[in-house]
C-alpha cells in the first residue's frame, strides 16, 4: 500500500506539470521501474538506491533552506476553532496519518540480515534516521503550512506545488514538482526494496509462504518482488490515494499496537528472553493508539473496518 500511494502522489505531481500524466498507468510505471531495478540483484539495484536514497533528504533540506525565509509566519497561528479541532475525530485520523509518516523509523531492521557490522550500524541508523526525519519533516511542514492560506492547501495532493506557487509563481512550482516527482521514485524504490525482503524473510520462517523465500542467481528476491508489485498494481488501479493512506495508517497503528502488546505478554510469559524497556511507556503508547484509532474510525469507518480485517486475516 505505501507503495502505491508513493507511486500515486508521482502522478499527482508530475501531472501538475506534464497534462495527463496523473493517470494510474504512469504510477504502474513507476511501480514496476523500480522493481526491475531490483530484480537486477544486489550490485544494479543497491547502486542505484543508494543514488535515489542520497536525493531524498538533499531534496527536503533544499526546499527548508529555499521556502524558510520566504513563508507568512501569521499563518501559523492557530484559528479560533482550534481546541475543537484537536479533540474532533479528524484530528485522530490525522494523527494516524503522521504516524504514517514516520513508519519507515524501523525500515533498516528489515535488511539487517544483509548488513557487515549491524550491532553497530543498526542503532546509529534507527536513531540517526529518526532525528533526521524528524527535523526534516516538521520544518517542511512550517514551510507547507504557512506558504499558503490554508483554505488552498485542504483536500490537495501536490502540497509541495501549492506552496511553492503561492511563494516563487507557477514556474518555480513546476520545477519543484518535477524534482519532488523524482523524489517520490526514490522513496517507492526504498519501499520496494525492503518490504521485498520483509516477504523474503517470511518465505524462510513460514514453510506455507516459502515460495517468497526463493532467490535468483543474482540475489533477489523474485518471487517476493513480483508479489509485492502484483498486490501494488491492484491498489494503483482501484483505490485512490486517500483510501490507501488511511487504509495503511490505521493497519499499521494496529499492527504497531499487537507488536507493543506481544512485547509485554513476553515479559510476563518468559522475563529472561523478553525484550528490554518500560512497560509503563508501552501502556501510554497504547493508551494514545486506542485514542486515535477510534477517533479515526468514527471518521472513515469503512477504512477501519477493512485494517481490522487484513490484520485480523494475518493471524490467520
Amino acid at each position: 500500500a505505501p507503495i502505491a500511494a508513493c507511486a500515486l502522489a508521482f502522478c499527482h505531481y508530475l501531472g501538475s506539470v506534464v497534462p495527463g500524466a496523473a493517470h494510474p498507468l504512469v504510477a504502474l510505471a513507476v511501480v514496476w521501474g523500480t522493481t526491475l531495478v531490483q530484480l537486477g540483484g544486489g550490485g544494479v539495484g543497491d547502486r542505484a538506491q543508494d543514488a535515489l536514497a542520497a536525493f531524498t533528504p538533499l531534496l527536503g533540506v533544499s526546499l527548508c533552506v529555499v521556502g524558510l525565509p520566504a513563508i507568512d509566519v501569521t499563518l501559523l497561528s492557530p484559528g479560533p476553532d482550534l481546541a475543537d479541532e484537536i479533540f474532533s475525530p479528524a484530528a485522530g485520523l490525522g494523527v494516524v496519518l503522521v504516524s504514517f509518516s514516520y513508519s519507515g523509523w524501523n525500515a533498516a531492521t528489515y535488511v539487517g540480515g544483509e548488513l557487515r557490522a549491524p550491532a553497530r550500524t543498526l542503532p546509529l541508523a534507527l536513531l540517526l534516521g529518526t532525528l533526521v526525519v524528524t527535523l526534516l519533516y516538521v520544518a517542511l511542514n512550517v514551510v507547507f503550512v504557512a506558504a499558503a492560506p490554508r483554505a488552498s492547501l485542504e483536500g490537495e495532493v501536490e502540497i509541495a506545488f501549492v506552496a511553492a506557487r503561492s511563494l516563487f509563481g507557477e514556474g518555480a512550482a513546476s520545477v519543484l514538482s518535477v524534482v519532488v516527482a523524482l523524489g517520490l521514485v526514490s522513496t517507492t524504490g526504498a519501499l520496494v526494496t525492503t518490504g521485498s525482503r520483509v516477504a523474503w524473510a517470511m518465505g524462510i520462517d513460514h514453510p506455507r509462504l516459502g515460495a517468497l523465500g526463493r532467490l535468483s542467481a543474482r540475489g533477489a528476491p523474485v518471487t517476493a518482488l513480483l508479489v509485492q508489485a502484483g498486490l501494488a498494481t491492484v491498489l494503483c488501479l482501484f483505490a485512490d490515494i486517500e483510501e490507501i493512506l488511511t487504509l495503511v495508517g490505521m493497519t499499521l497503528s494496529l499492527v504497531t499496537a499487537a507488536t507493543v502488546v506481544a512485547a509485554l505478554v513476553a515479559r510476563v510469559r518468559d522475563p529472561a528472553r523478553a525484550i528490554r524497556g518500560s512497560a509503563a511507556a508501552s501502556v501510554v503508547y497504547l493508551s494514545l493508539v486506542a485514542a486515535t484509532v477510534v477517533a479515526g474510525a468514527l471518521e472513515q469507518p469503512m477504512s477501519a473496518l477493512a485494517s481490522a480485517v487484513v490484520v485480523a486475516a494475518s493471524g490467520v
